[in-house]
């Protein structure tokens, strides 16, 4: 029953954000990633409570591993292996990655949103960039989403 439900609380953070997008395409714009960002963060702000009591409670590996297989699969078409990452293994640049974004998220929980979603999305945004997450192809625009 924990189970399905925390399958289903994923399975609506996927639906219900533009995070979604990155499922479907490579995105090439840092506004687009931190809006994406942002609807993720704003998501689990709206739920908190669920996402509280899960991070908190001992059995909550399930919840981990639902959440990191969602990013990891997110990262997967994101990640650009040219540059930095060149000679790099592209599963431990993913596992590696997802594992940081979900700590992140975890803490970010667990201290009772210390930060807007919008900071969020600003900075998590930026340290994909800096780590080629995703091939910004044109400049990135600094733009205060609404």
């Amino acid at each position: 029953m924990l189970d399905k439900c925390i399958e289903d609380h994923l399975n609506q953070m996927i639906l219900s954000c533009k995070f979604s997008k990155s499922y479907q395409k490579k995105i090439t714009d840092l506004d687009e990633a931190m809006e994406s960002l942002k609807a993720l963060f704003v998501f689990i702000e709206d739920h908190f409570s669920f996402f509280s009591s899960m991070i908190s409670k001992q059995k909550t590996s399930i919840f981990r591993e639902g959440m990191l297989k969602i990013i990891k699969k997110a990262i997967q078409k994101q990640i650009d292996m040219q540059g930095i990452n060149q000679n790099m293994d592209k599963e431990l640049i993913i596992n590696y990655t997802a594992s940081a974004f979900v700590g992140t998220v975890e803490w970010w929980i667990l201290n009772q949103m210390p930060h807007s979603p919008q900071t969020m999305a600003e900075q998590l945004a930026d340290l994909f960039k800096r780590n080629n997450i995703f091939d910004s192809t044109k400049p990135a625009v600094k733009t205060k989403l609404p």
